[in-house]
C-alpha cells in the first residue's frame, strides 16, 4: 500500500501543484516502483474523464434562481 504521503504527491502533481523538488522525489519513486507510474496515468485518466463530464445548470434551474433574484431585488427596494 502507498504511503498517503506519495499518494498526495500523486494527486498534486496530476493537477501541476507540486514544487520542482516534490516532482524531482516523485520521478525517483516512479523510477523504483512502476505500480507509481501506472497509478498517476490512472488518476490522470480520471481528471479527463471527470473535466469531459462538466455539467450545467438546468434552463430550469436557471430560471428559478433568476426569479428569486428579481424578487429579492425587489425587496430590497421596500
Amino acid at each position: 500500500m502507498l504511503q498517503t504521503s506519495t499518494q498526495d504527491l500523486l494527486l498534486l502533481y496530476a493537477y501541476g501543484e507540486t514544487t520542482p523538488e516534490q516532482q524531482a522525489r516523485l520521478a525517483a519513486e516512479m523510477a523504483k516502483d512502476s505500480s507509481l507510474r501506472e497509478q498517476l496515468d490512472e488518476i490522470i485518466a480520471t481528471q479527463k474523464l471527470l473535466n469531459a463530464k462538466r455539467l450545467s445548470p438546468s434552463s430550469t434551474s436557471l430560471d428559478i434562481i433568476m426569479k428569486h433574484s428579481h424578487e429579492s431585488e425587489q425587496l430590497q427596494e421596500i
